[in-house]
Protein backbone atom coordinates (compact mmCIF):
# COMPACT_ATOMS: atom_id res chain seq x y z
CA UNK A 1 0.00 0.00 0.00
CA UNK A 2 1.00 3.62 -0.45
CA UNK A 3 0.44 6.22 2.24
CA UNK A 4 0.59 9.75 0.88
CA UNK A 5 1.14 12.68 3.24
CA UNK A 6 -0.14 15.99 1.92
CA UNK A 7 1.05 19.32 3.30
CA UNK A 8 4.11 20.66 5.03
CA UNK A 9 6.90 22.65 3.46
CA UNK A 10 10.10 21.46 1.82
CA UNK A 11 12.12 21.65 5.04
CA UNK A 12 9.64 19.50 6.98
CA UNK A 13 9.36 16.96 4.16
CA UNK A 14 13.13 16.69 3.90
CA UNK A 15 13.44 16.16 7.65
CA UNK A 16 10.87 13.35 7.42
CA UNK A 17 12.89 11.76 4.61
CA UNK A 18 16.27 12.06 6.33
CA UNK A 19 14.92 10.57 9.57
CA UNK A 20 13.33 7.63 7.75
CA UNK A 21 9.71 8.71 8.23
CA UNK A 22 9.17 9.23 4.49
CA UNK A 23 10.37 6.95 1.69
CA UNK A 24 9.85 9.32 -1.25
CA UNK A 25 9.63 13.13 -1.39
CA UNK A 26 9.39 15.63 -4.20
CA UNK A 27 12.60 17.50 -4.97
CA UNK A 28 10.49 20.32 -6.36
CA UNK A 29 9.61 21.40 -2.82
CA UNK A 30 13.22 21.64 -1.62
CA UNK A 31 14.88 25.00 -1.24
CA UNK A 32 18.05 25.61 -3.26
CA UNK A 33 20.67 24.99 -0.51
CA UNK A 34 19.10 21.65 0.47
CA UNK A 35 18.86 20.55 -3.16
CA UNK A 36 22.55 21.32 -3.67
CA UNK A 37 23.56 19.63 -0.39
CA UNK A 38 21.76 16.40 -1.30
CA UNK A 39 23.27 16.36 -4.77
CA UNK A 40 26.77 16.63 -3.28
CA UNK A 41 26.27 14.16 -0.44
CA UNK A 42 27.42 10.62 -1.42
CA UNK A 43 24.81 9.19 0.99
CA UNK A 44 21.83 10.84 -0.74
CA UNK A 45 23.01 11.50 -4.30
CA UNK A 46 22.41 7.88 -5.50
CA UNK A 47 18.82 8.12 -4.27
CA UNK A 48 17.99 11.29 -6.21
CA UNK A 49 16.23 11.34 -9.55
CA UNK A 50 15.73 14.63 -11.34
CA UNK A 51 14.91 15.86 -14.83
CA UNK A 52 13.69 19.15 -16.32
CA UNK A 53 10.05 19.80 -15.47
CA UNK A 54 7.55 20.63 -18.17
CA UNK A 55 7.74 24.16 -16.86
CA UNK A 56 8.97 27.45 -18.29
CA UNK A 57 9.35 30.92 -16.77
CA UNK A 58 9.47 34.03 -18.91
CA UNK A 59 8.96 37.78 -19.25
CA UNK A 60 5.72 38.91 -20.88
CA UNK A 61 6.09 42.07 -22.95
CA UNK A 62 2.78 43.57 -24.04
CA UNK A 63 3.29 44.22 -27.76
CA UNK A 64 0.13 46.36 -27.88
CA UNK A 65 1.66 48.98 -25.58
CA UNK A 66 4.71 51.20 -25.90
CA UNK A 67 7.62 50.64 -25.79
CA UNK A 68 7.14 46.90 -26.42
CA UNK A 69 5.28 47.47 -29.68
CA UNK A 70 8.78 47.98 -31.12
CA UNK A 71 10.61 44.74 -31.96
CA UNK A 72 14.00 46.42 -31.43
CA UNK A 73 13.07 47.13 -27.80
CA UNK A 74 12.08 43.51 -27.28
CA UNK A 75 15.36 42.33 -28.78
CA UNK A 76 17.29 44.80 -26.62
CA UNK A 77 15.61 43.38 -23.51
CA UNK A 78 16.70 39.88 -24.51
CA UNK A 79 20.31 40.95 -24.99
CA UNK A 80 20.38 42.97 -21.76
CA UNK A 81 19.29 40.19 -19.37
CA UNK A 82 21.91 37.76 -18.07
CA UNK A 83 19.93 34.54 -17.70
CA UNK A 84 22.94 32.71 -16.28
CA UNK A 85 22.71 34.79 -13.07
CA UNK A 86 19.23 33.42 -12.43
CA UNK A 87 20.22 29.85 -13.34
CA UNK A 88 23.27 30.02 -11.05
CA UNK A 89 21.19 31.44 -8.19
CA UNK A 90 18.90 28.41 -8.45
CA UNK A 91 21.84 26.02 -7.84
CA UNK A 92 21.13 23.50 -10.55
CA UNK A 93 17.33 23.69 -10.30
CA UNK A 94 16.96 25.44 -13.66
CA UNK A 95 18.40 25.57 -17.16
CA UNK A 96 18.25 28.30 -19.80
CA UNK A 97 15.12 28.07 -21.91
CA UNK A 98 15.39 27.64 -25.68
CA UNK A 99 12.03 28.58 -27.11
CA UNK A 100 8.61 27.99 -25.61
CA UNK A 101 8.92 24.23 -25.21
CA UNK A 102 10.93 22.66 -22.36
CA UNK A 103 13.30 19.70 -22.89
CA UNK A 104 11.46 16.39 -23.00
CA UNK A 105 8.46 17.90 -24.78
CA UNK A 106 7.75 16.57 -28.29
CA UNK A 107 9.09 19.01 -30.91
CA UNK A 108 11.59 20.58 -28.49
CA UNK A 109 14.41 22.06 -30.57
CA UNK A 110 17.79 22.49 -28.84
CA UNK A 111 19.16 24.30 -31.91
CA UNK A 112 16.92 27.37 -31.77
CA UNK A 113 18.55 30.81 -31.82
CA UNK A 114 19.59 31.84 -28.31
CA UNK A 115 20.23 35.42 -27.23
CA UNK A 116 23.64 36.05 -25.70
CA UNK A 117 24.15 38.50 -22.85
CA UNK A 118 25.37 41.60 -24.70
CA UNK A 119 24.90 44.95 -22.96
CA UNK A 120 26.42 46.96 -25.80
CA UNK A 121 24.16 45.33 -28.40
CA UNK A 122 21.17 46.10 -26.17
CA UNK A 123 22.13 49.79 -25.98
CA UNK A 124 22.55 49.98 -29.77
CA UNK A 125 19.11 48.47 -30.35
CA UNK A 126 17.47 50.85 -27.87
CA UNK A 127 19.06 53.81 -29.66
CA UNK A 128 17.83 52.52 -33.03
CA UNK A 129 14.36 52.10 -31.52
CA UNK A 130 14.31 55.76 -30.41
CA UNK A 131 15.09 55.16 -26.72
CA UNK A 132 18.75 56.25 -26.37
CA UNK A 133 18.16 57.08 -22.70
CA UNK A 134 16.04 54.02 -22.03
CA UNK A 135 12.63 54.24 -20.36
CA UNK A 136 10.75 53.46 -17.15
CA UNK A 137 8.31 50.58 -16.75
CA UNK A 138 6.70 48.51 -13.99
CA UNK A 139 7.61 44.82 -13.70
CA UNK A 140 4.75 42.85 -12.15
CA UNK A 141 5.41 39.43 -10.63
CA UNK A 142 3.87 36.99 -8.16
CA UNK A 143 5.16 36.26 -4.68
CA UNK A 144 5.68 32.59 -5.58
CA UNK A 145 7.72 30.61 -6.45
CA UNK A 146 10.08 31.83 -3.75
CA UNK A 147 12.84 32.84 -6.18
CA UNK A 148 10.72 35.27 -8.25
CA UNK A 149 11.63 38.35 -6.16
CA UNK A 150 15.37 37.63 -6.51
CA UNK A 151 15.03 36.99 -10.25
CA UNK A 152 13.18 40.31 -10.58
CA UNK A 153 16.09 42.04 -8.83
CA UNK A 154 18.62 40.42 -11.19
CA UNK A 155 16.56 41.58 -14.19
CA UNK A 156 16.24 45.07 -12.70
CA UNK A 157 20.04 45.32 -12.27
CA UNK A 158 20.75 44.11 -15.81
CA UNK A 159 18.26 46.46 -17.45
CA UNK A 160 19.51 49.43 -15.44
CA UNK A 161 22.86 49.04 -17.22
CA UNK A 162 21.18 49.87 -20.54
CA UNK A 163 19.00 52.69 -19.19
CA UNK A 164 15.77 50.74 -18.59
CA UNK A 165 14.48 51.58 -15.13
CA UNK A 166 12.22 48.90 -13.63
CA UNK A 167 9.80 49.51 -10.78
CA UNK A 168 9.23 46.15 -9.08
CA UNK A 169 5.59 45.34 -8.27
CA UNK A 170 5.18 42.13 -6.26
CA UNK A 171 1.63 40.89 -5.69
CA UNK A 172 -0.05 37.54 -5.04
CA UNK A 173 -0.42 35.10 -7.93
CA UNK A 174 -4.22 35.48 -7.81
CA UNK A 175 -3.93 39.26 -8.10
CA UNK A 176 -1.43 39.01 -10.93
CA UNK A 177 -3.62 36.59 -12.86
CA UNK A 178 -6.59 38.92 -12.47
CA UNK A 179 -4.61 42.02 -13.42
CA UNK A 180 -2.81 40.41 -16.37
CA UNK A 181 -6.05 38.82 -17.55
CA UNK A 182 -7.49 42.19 -18.52
CA UNK A 183 -6.24 43.52 -21.82
CA UNK A 184 -4.00 46.57 -21.65
CA UNK A 185 -3.43 46.49 -17.89
CA UNK A 186 0.24 45.52 -17.79
CA UNK A 187 3.24 46.34 -19.98
CA UNK A 188 5.71 43.88 -18.42
CA UNK A 189 5.34 40.87 -16.13
CA UNK A 190 7.02 37.63 -15.08
CA UNK A 191 4.92 34.57 -15.83
CA UNK A 192 5.24 30.81 -15.97
CA UNK A 193 3.63 27.73 -17.48
CA UNK A 194 3.49 24.18 -16.16
CA UNK A 195 2.09 21.43 -18.35
CA UNK A 196 -1.43 20.19 -17.95
CA UNK A 197 -0.53 17.30 -20.26
CA UNK A 198 2.77 16.61 -22.09
CA UNK A 199 1.90 17.83 -25.55
CA UNK A 200 2.98 21.06 -27.33
CA UNK A 201 -0.68 21.94 -28.00
CA UNK A 202 -1.07 22.59 -24.27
Amino acid sequence: RILTKIGGDGTLNLMQFETGNADVISLEALNAPDFLRLRRDPKWKPLMMHAPMMDIRYLCMNVEKKPFDNVLVRRAMNYAINRDLIVNYLNGRAIRAKGALPPGMPAYNANLFEYSHNTEKARQLLTQAGYPNGFEVDLWYADSPEWYPRAAQFIQQDLKKVGIRLHLKQITYGELKKKAGKRGNIELSMMGWVQDFPDPSN
